[in-house]
């Protein structure tokens, strides 16, 4: 037999089933939010080293040949810079490191920074392809 009804009152749920509902929500949010924060704060787990990564940063650029992507990766290089780059050596192939100062925003500080980046060939001495831009005859 079911209790008498009185207006919106639904009798099948207790103020004790109630009470029972939102401490059992309660406890289901602060084990979620513990188990959340547990993730975060675990710092004793290795990393995981993809290898093609390791290779696209030990990556040298040769910015004779280097497309706006992948000058984009040097440090100090954003968009606009890389744009001038490409826009750069249409004027002529850059011989060097130093020949990068031909770019507008890029100084000697910028071509020390990149120095250990570049890689290419000598397009005006027949030198070997693997030279480093910045190595001096």
């Amino acid at each position: 037999m079911r209790p008498r009804v009185t207006g919106n009152y639904d009798p099948a749920w207790t103020r004790a089933n109630l009470a029972a509902l939102i401490v059992l929500c309660a406890a289901a949010g602060l084990a979620l939010a513990w188990r959340a924060a547990a993730g975060r704060a675990e710092t004793g787990q290795t990393v995981p080293v993809h290898p093609d990564r390791v290779a696209q940063a030990a990556e040298r650029v040769d910015p004779n040949a280097a497309s706006v992507a992948s000058l984009r990766r040097l440090p100090g290089i954003g968009p606009q810079k890389a744009q001038a780059v490409v826009a750069e050596r249409e004027n002529g192939p850059f011989s060097g490191a130093d020949d990068l100062q031909r770019v507008r925003g890029i100084g000697p500080k910028t071509v020390e920074k990149l120095r250990p980046f570049l890689v290419g060939e000598r397009r005006d001495s027949g030198a070997d392809p693997d030279d480093d831009l910045d190595d001096e005859p």
